[in-house]
């Protein structure tokens, strides 16, 4: 369960992660790979996913599908509680 909750604050972390992570791992990367412009919101997503389960194996807490489960549920965790609010975006 600690390992569901780290992956769903992390998942909901992506966007302020974007900016501090993401861009600059996307742009060293870019040197080496081809990467799209859309594409850095998929790494800074993949780099928390490790981060979250970095830190729930230093607790010895969660398992795959946990964490999966908890990172997608952090990421559209406002867009969720938009719809369940009743305000279509």
């Amino acid at each position: 369960m600690l390992g569901f909750i780290i992956a769903a604050i992390a998942g909901f972390l992506v966007p302020q992660l974007e900016t501090a992570i993401g861009k600059p791992v996307t742009a060293r990367l870019r040197k080496v790979i081809p990467i799209d412009g859309s594409e850095h919101r998929a790494i800074t997503l993949l780099i928390a996913m490790l981060i979250a389960a970095f830190v729930a194996s230093i607790f010895d807490s969660g398992n795959a599908i946990g964490l999966s489960v908890g990172l997608l549920l952090g990421y559209f965790a406002t867009r969720i509680l938009a719809v369940v609010q009743g305000k279509q975006s």
